[in-house]
């Protein structure tokens, strides 16, 4: 998929099992970069994928071209911990992985705006 589509950029998550993908991919490709996950990273992809859903920058494929997003978005939200006074975005029952992957698409999509050119595919 990366030589078809040639992206200007591909962010893998590090964390866990990803380290070991990252140096895989990074061996093949020097676009290539490294995202960890923490609270607060996962709060601003989270942050800027609700903006950029809201001001129609991206849209949600239909159900039957992607049900496991729609399942996932559908799962998705978040708790507020008293302790800690912050937000915790999460999938209440289930995977969050597709949708932090939308997340850190878009991420890539508004870092990497002025580098090369974007289509819709």
């Amino acid at each position: 998929a990366l030589k078809k589509y040639a992206p200007v950029v591909c962010l893998l998550e590090v964390n866990g099992v990803g380290l070991g993908l990252f140096d895989r991919f990074k061996a093949q490709c020097s676009k290539c970069r490294e995202w960890t996950t923490t609270n607060e990273s996962k709060q601003e992809i989270v942050s800027d994928l609700i903006m950029s859903f809201d001001d129609k920058n991206i849209a949600i494929p239909t159900r039957q071209l992607m049900p496991e997003m729609s399942d996932e978005l559908a799962d998705f939200g978040f708790e507020f911990s008293p302790k800690t006074r912050k937000i915790v975005y999460k999938a209440l029952t289930g995977h969050d992985d597709i949708v932090i992957s939308l997340g850190l698409a878009d991420h890539a999509r508004r870092s990497y705006r002025n580098y090369g050119q974007y289509k819709i595919i």
